[in-house]
């Protein structure tokens, strides 16, 4: 094995457990000379999958469980840990429990003696193979070099050890995030009145003798809807412009700025019909039709591509009918006008002549706080948990040595 610089001075990691500080250097070897594969008993196909079972199903896909089965026979019960890697889409997934193989596309991987799996498991989370296209990638795979000290002295599962106390938290708080989404979806089922029904399930107690929604003309509360600029923009792509929204950034109620283009203020100053005001409502008109997202003060005065403009009256609540165009009876209202085979589409022209159900401003107002309030707690448990991932990520870095020119 030809020496490397970072052998030359030692191969170790930036940052040690204390009573590791002295142990030596790591090695390194081909991760196929640290596993062999395990062949499961038998494949189930798709079509086998139950929604409810006493054995878990495991594929590559990217949810960890695809299925359920209650075939014994099925079961790949030892020796766990075991690694799972999608030969497909490069998922990794430790399996400490028994489960059966789902399909086909899947290698099992069971280390040998010179490395603890859960060890392995994070090493190779750190440094994934990238997937190029749908094709097999266990070549690649087999071939990554793993960096790891000696099993025997402990070193190895102090480290999974600490990196599965972060996924376990990373886990729970996503389990919150989870809830409070079935939750949000609860309250858009029951804070709306059903199809066919004038006053919703549940009500503010203040509200509940104030009688029946009233069905009125969504122009009433938007006088001004309108489709935004369609055409080719780009020659006035501007690095410091206007702000310049398409439906890639409107998702879930909230312009996402990710991949955010900007435009000369020359070409935002003739495009007067796609102008934007904070509380215009801005409403996906093609593919994702109905998507949705209230315009707030930091897009003020930008503009938009392709997407319809729902300019309100002074006593409108903009949040409140992006919440109804979200729940149960908003989304089919959407249905019913949204036209197109292939690619769905809505025109303004669409939404001019919708009729839908309101309460008074007051009960509109209530309802879209309490909406609002419960998607602060969800943006900010997604925060907590992109934050922990990114702790763990810098651990990586650390707990691990570089792979910068490591040779074998």
């Amino acid at each position: 094995m030809r020496m490397s610089k970072h052998e030359k001075k030692g191969l170790v990691p930036e940052l040690r457990f204390p009573e590791f500080q002295d142990k030596g250097e790591w090695k390194v070897k081909k991760l196929v000379n640290l596993v062999s594969t395990i062949k499961p008993p038998k494949k189930l196909l798709t079509e086998d999958y139950l929604e409810v079972g006493d054995y878990p199903v495991i594929d590559q896909s990217k949810d960890y469980i695809c299925g359920w089965t209650n075939d014994h026979d099925a079961l790949v019960t030892d020796p766990l840990p075991l690694i799972i890697f999608g030969d497909h889409t490069c998922t990794l997934k430790l399996a400490t429990k028994p489960f059966a193989q789902g399909a086909d596309g899947i290698k099992i991987l069971e280390s040998n003696d010179l490395i603890e799996p859960q060890y392995l498991y994070q090493f190779l989370q750190a440094d994934p193979v990238v997937m190029e296209s749908y094709k097999r990638h266990f070549s690649i795979l087999k071939e990554k070099k793993v960096l790891f000290p000696n099993k025997d002295r402990g070193e190895q599962q102090k480290i999974a050890d600490c990196f599965s106390s972060l996924d376990q938290l990373i886990a729970a708080h996503t389990k919150k995030h989870e809830a409070l989404q079935r939750y949000k979806k609860g309250l858009l089922q029951n804070l709306f009145p059903a199809e066919g029904k004038s006053v919703p399930k549940l009500r503010f107690p203040e509200f509940r003798d104030k009688g029946e929604w009233v069905i009125k003309d969504l122009i009433e509360f938007f006088p001004n809807i309108r489709n935004g600029f369609v055409g080719t923009a780009s020659p006035y792509y501007e690095e410091n412009g206007v702000p310049y929204l398409q439906g890639k950034n409107i998702k879930l109620g909230y312009i996402n700025e990710t991949g955010l283009i900007r435009i000369s203020q020359a070409f935002h100053s003739k495009q007067k019909k796609s102008q934007l005001r904070e509380n215009d409502i801005l409403m996906v008109q093609s593919g994702h039709v109905g998507e949705c997202a209230v315009v707030c003060k930091e897009f003020d005065d930008a503009n938009c591509h392709a997407l319809i403009i729902l300019s309100p009256t002074g006593q409108t609540c903009s949040s409140f009918f992006k919440y109804l165009f979200y729940a149960p009876s908003g989304r089919a209202l959407i249905t019913k006008v949204k036209t197109g085979n292939t690619i769905a589409h809505i025109l303004a022209s669409d939404l001019c002549a919708m009729q839908v159900l309101v309460p008074k401003l007051e009960e509109q107002q209530k309802i879209a706080d309490c909406l609002s309030s419960i998607d602060k707690l969800i943006t900010s448990q997604s925060q907590k948990i992109e934050a922990l991932k990114d702790h763990k990520k810098a651990l990586m870095q650390r707990l691990f040595p570089s792979m910068d020119e490591v040779e074998i």
